[in-house]
């Protein structure tokens, strides 16, 4: 409206049936207007007026580049709202991404699971552990409410077995390592399983797999359980 208004003056609400005697006068008034302009002011008129025009004129240019730019939806606003979205986003990946610290193992409280109940003894989140889970403790987080501790365990695991899983098919013989209650489904008195205990004797030779002390049962004695988190 206001380069309009610039560009095109102010407007004139046309009058009906002007008398001959009020147009006269008013021709008369617009002749005697000129006259009483001097010619030093006429130039300084028109300047003004092109210098007006021209001012309106590189205004539209703008105006309209503004007025494309807010309604694109490359604008500012829509860049914006964009960048805000994928923010949310980001945002709910790094919630729904775990706790990626160190790894939590433990070994039962209670003294009381056979060769076949070995796999269940675990806590909800945990399971049985395979000795290659856990055999580096220090690269673990001994979970010290849901594990046994001794009086001189602090926040590592205790010196105590428990049953472990070997890796290997399943096998009742006498042998550390490759025995495992046939894969952990019996109890019986003539199949042997392997448990493990971290080492408490330190001046001893280095095991195969030290840090930790291998050893056989019986799968109907009843034993602790290595666990580790899921």
């Amino acid at each position: 409206m206001l380069l309009h208004s610039i560009l095109t003056g102010p407007s004139v609400q046309p009058r009906a049936a002007m008398r001959p005697a009020q147009g006269v006068t008013q021709m008369s008034r617009l002749n005697h207007s000129s006259t009483n302009t001097s010619p030093e002011q006429q130039p300084e008129q028109s300047r003004s007026i092109s210098l007006k025009k021209a001012l309106a004129l590189s205004a539209v240019p703008l105006a309209l580049l503004f007025g494309a730019a807010f309604q694109s939806s490359n604008s500012v606003p829509g860049q914006l709202s964009a960048i805000q979205s994928q923010l949310s986003a980001l945002q709910s990946q790094v919630a729904s991404i775990p706790n990626n610290g160190p790894r939590k193992f433990y070994l039962t409280k209670t003294l009381d699971h056979d060769g076949a109940e070995a796999l269940s003894a675990c806590a909800e989140g945990y399971h049985m552990a395979s000795m290659w889970e856990i055999h580096e403790p220090s690269n673990l987080r001994y979970d010290t409410t849901l594990g046994l501790t001794t009086a001189d365990s602090g926040f590592g695991a205790p010196i105590d077995s428990g049953w472990i899983r070997t890796g290997f098919s399943a096998n009742g013989s006498t042998t550390p390592g490759r025995s495992n209650c046939n894969g952990w489904t019996t109890s019986a008195t003539t199949s042997y399983g392997t448990r493990v205990s971290l080492e408490d004797h330190w001046g001893s030779a280095a095991a195969d797999i030290s840090p930790w002390s291998p050893n056989i049962s019986p799968c109907d004695f009843r034993e602790r359980v290595w666990c580790v988190q899921d």
